[in-house]
């Protein structure tokens, strides 16, 4: 998957975490999440959904310098397996 995208409107009823909660039972393996550090939003959701989703059991490489965003900024990657 490329892109997660919630709509404005579905936003904090637990929409993103129920999605992302089901893809990740989906298709067991060897996961990398990259967020977009500027994006406020992202980071909270991500931090949250992926920390209870392993139960804490994650790596965080922030500002990654193989991933760079079309503005210059390093992506932050979570890398974890379920």
């Amino acid at each position: 998957m490329a892109e997660f995208f919630i709509m404005y409107k579905y936003r904090k009823k637990g929409v993103g975490r129920q999605l992302a909660f089901k893809m990740f039972d989906l298709f067991h393996g060897k996961w990398r999440v990259k967020r977009y550090p500027h994006s406020k939003d992202s980071v909270i959701f991500w931090d949250r959904v992926i920390d209870e989703y392993t139960q804490g059991k994650y790596i965080l490489k922030e500002a990654h310098p193989d991933v760079i965003y079309d503005d210059g900024t390093p992506a932050d990657i979570f890398y974890f397996e379920n």
